[in-house]
């Protein structure tokens, strides 16, 4: 019992010391780091009862027995000596020796150990929202000597995190299925989703820049990780082609699903008569438009939510297929995301495609199904005005930011 009382005492004043400004700082303590054990009444620590004697008599020869090894000094209660102790207090020249005792690593090492494995972590990362992630915990780590909430305080779950941003930020033109990513990362089908899912949507969240409205599969697919194989919807005249065959999808009215893998396979071949491709964000208004409001010379395309990396790659063929007098649409939701969906659109497949229904007419005009915001959403939108691929859609989103109203599409139908 005697040996747990002095190595709480010894903790309790370490763990001070490492939340002191000194160990910030890697400097010396100007002030005595202490814990009171009787101070005018005062008590930082709870097992020493005056009312006790037993207790008080353990815990007198306890602090005495470490004040012979060295490792603290103390002070007895004015006119109490050799009854009640008032404080105790760390000796620091003795702090590599307090850590020794308590069988415990210094936590200014343990923090370097961290630093240096984020910091390999980096130079394995390939993807911009991982390096921004993992710079910014550095940063964090480094200045403030703790670990915080940015990455698991155990040391395995710790590495493991790590080792699953540098293989998803490296996945590139790859994409895995949930379990399937879970697998080849961490050799067990189910770690990923039981372990280190939810921690990973919060970084995404944070540093990839979809909105903190995103769903999760939108977050995961934008880092190469589908719940389910990623299907391509679309409506008009299309062929896929390859050395071996000819696929026409113009007879279909109602258009055709392929799975995204397949792209890959094939070049996409649009025919001459078709004068308009028109990406639609929500699966409701697709289905709406495909039914009452396409014409033979236009292409419709689900768009869905943010793309992955497979129907970027349709998206890309589509775009090279196309001739100078055919015209891009994209419609979607007049929000953050839809805007943040065009420009990403316009940066990464075409400068050239243009808003549909996406302006100040259709808030005008469907006002009454417009949803108000708050001065934090507000901001987020005011980050769009610093999209040179949206100057056209400045006086819109202006407009929204001095309205507070947003649209869903679905409106529209």
């Amino acid at each position: 019992m005697n040996d747990k009382i002095k190595k709480k005492i010894i903790g309790d004043l370490v763990d001070k010391f490492e939340r002191s400004s000194a160990f910030k700082k890697d400097e010396s303590p100007k002030r005595r780091i202490l814990i009171r054990l009787y101070d005018n009444g005062k008590n930082d620590f709870p097992l020493y009862d005056i009312e006790q004697n037993e207790k008080r008599i353990e815990i007198n020869r306890a602090v005495k027995e470490l004040n012979n090894l060295g490792l603290l000094s103390f002070e007895w209660m004015e006119g109490e000596r050799d009854h009640i102790i008032s404080k105790v207090w760390l000796n620091y020249e003795k702090i590599s020796d307090a850590y020794k005792y308590l069988g415990r690593k210094p936590k200014k090492d343990e923090i370097d150990d961290i630093c240096i494995s984020i910091s390999n972590a980096i130079d394995n990362t390939g993807a911009e929202w991982a390096k921004k992630f993992l710079y910014d915990v550095y940063n964090e780590i480094y200045n403030k000597k703790r670990i915080g909430n940015s990455l698991p305080s155990d040391p395995k779950e710790r590495n493991e995190f790590l080792k699953c941003i540098c293989f998803i930020s490296n996945i590139k033109d790859k994409e895995f299925l949930e379990r399937s990513f879970s697998l080849h990362c961490f050799h067990d089908s189910k770690s990923f989703e039981r372990n280190y899912r939810s921690r990973l949507l919060s970084v995404l969240r944070k540093y990839i820049d979809m909105g903190q409205d995103s769903k999760d599969e939108d977050l995961l697919r934008q880092a190469g990780i589908l719940k389910y194989p990623e299907q391509i919807e679309f409506c008009g005249d299309l062929f896929l082609i390859n050395e071996h065959s000819k696929m026409d999808f113009s007879c279909l009215k109602y258009g055709a699903s392929i799975f995204a893998d397949e792209i890959n396979e094939y070049n996409i071949k649009i025919p001459q008569n078709v004068r308009c491709i028109i990406t639609i964000e929500n699966k409701a208004n697709y289905i709406d438009y495909i039914y009452k409001c396409k014409n033979k010379d236009t292409l419709a395309v689900f768009h869905g939510g943010q793309y992955s990396q497979s129907k970027k790659i349709f998206f890309e063929k589509l775009s090279d297929s196309i001739g100078s007098e055919c015209v891009w649409l994209h419609w979607g939701d007049i929000d953050y995301g839809g805007f943040n969906m065009l420009a990403r659109l316009r940066r990464e497949i075409n400068i050239n495609i243009q808003p549909y229904c996406m302006g100040i007419p259709e808030l005008d005009k469907y006002q009454q199904f417009c949803s108000s915001f708050n001065d934090e959403y507000a901001e987020r939108l005011k980050t769009l005005l610093s999209y040179n691929e949206l100057s056209d859609c400045y006086t819109c989103i202006d407009y929204m930011i001095k309205k507070k109203i947003r649209l869903e599409q679905e409106a529209l139908l």
